[in-house]
């Protein structure tokens, strides 16, 4: 799946169950992007790393909702390109935009200037 199929998708099955009829704000957005993220920081806080072998499992209660830390994750790719389609921006510039930052990226000092994070 290319970035451009992954976000058409993404917005199409967000804007199908719904969560395109009423306006979100760029803020909202972001939220819900982090609680994914606050997701999964809790799956690896429960399995430690077990958790990042990547195995997915089912909800007891859902049999078919997959669950695990890279799920989360995914949830987290899934809203960033659902953000982006909602917002209208175009592959084009989502490539230009990753493809830079990912050359700025190798230009850095070791660890950014020393972070222990």
């Amino acid at each position: 799946m290319t970035i451009e199929e992954l976000i058409r998708e993404a917005t199409a099955t967000a804007k199908e169950k719904g969560f395109h009829d009423t306006p979100r704000s760029v803020g909202d957005d972001i939220a819900l992007i982090h609680s994914e993220a606050s997701e999964a920081l809790e799956d690896y806080r429960v399995w430690g790393e077990e958790a990042l072998a990547g195995d997915v499992w089912w909800n007891t209660d859902n049999p078919e909702k997959p669950e695990g830390f890279i799920v989360e994750l995914m949830d987290i790719l899934i809203r960033v390109c659902e953000t982006i389609g909602r917002r209208g921006i175009t592959i084009e510039k989502v490539e230009y935009a990753l493809r830079k930052k990912l050359e700025y990226n190798r230009t850095r000092s070791q660890r950014h200037g020393g972070k222990i994070l």
